[in-house]
């Protein structure tokens, strides 16, 4: 994983650098405002591109493999030749000893080949993450409030936990969406499973307490209104 995650915050960095001067520089005049969003839109939907050829790139390796596996299992299945096994022509397990039996090697050849699909689909995860952030910083960036819609952002990062749902970072984005949108429940739900995960994000904890402080907030003035209210009742 630490490799995976590796290459996965290299590679965001390259997108990230671009795209930080456009997201925080100051304007002065409509006319800088709108130059500035013209290009933070381009430089986004070119972020997002490269993220979606990735991705579609990562889905391609693992079709393939998993058609390794099946045309392997069919092999098995109709013929008891295991010369021209598929699943240990892919694999590194035929230069193995020849004193292995047969079905030690498929054993072994499956265990790998299973092992390398869940490391492309931990890649893939990260990078619907980073889809999910961009899709994000479109929404935040690039439209007023009102116009405003997470629904792809959400999608993005649902596609990644059905990929790898160990990933917390995308757990603490899912809870920053639902903040933003007032749902103080659902954020902190998010943000308390972000942190039970071991690929979690630290800022999770501090997005945690203050979700829990405004939903305090809240509360204790439900309080008081229903206080007053019981006080009203019973004059």
């Amino acid at each position: 994983v630490f490799v995976e995650k590796k290459i996965d915050n290299i590679l965001w960095k390259v997108v990230y650098l671009e795209l930080q001067p456009l997201m925080q520089q100051q304007m002065t005049s409509k006319r800088e405002v709108s130059e500035r969003k013209h290009k933070l839109y381009e430089k986004l939907f070119e972020s997002i591109r490269f993220y979606n050829d990735f991705v579609n790139s990562i889905e391609e390796i693992i079709t393939e493999k998993m058609k390794t596996i099946n045309a392997a299992k069919e092999s098995v299945q109709n013929s008891s030749n295991t010369a021209a096994d598929p699943l240990l022509l892919s694999s590194s397990i035929s230069s193995q000893p020849s004193n292995l039996s047969m079905s030690t090697k498929r054993k072994a050849a499956f265990k790998q080949l299973e092992k390398e699909i869940d490391t492309y689909h931990l890649i893939e995860a990260f990078q619907l993450a980073r889809l999910g952030d961009l899709q994000r910083y479109v929404e935040k960036f690039t439209k007023q409030e009102s116009e405003q819609s997470w629904n792809v952002a959400v999608d993005c990062y649902t596609k990644g936990l059905q990929c790898y749902p160990g990933i917390g970072q995308i757990y603490n984005n899912l809870g920053v969406i639902a903040y933003t949108l007032g749902d103080d429940f659902v954020s902190m739900h998010q943000y308390m499973r972000a942190l039970s995960t071991p690929q979690h994000k630290f800022c999770a904890h501090e997005n945690l307490l203050a979700a829990i402080e405004r939903n305090r907030n809240a509360f204790e003035k439900l309080l008081k209104e229903f206080d007053i209210q019981y006080f009203v009742c019973f004059m």
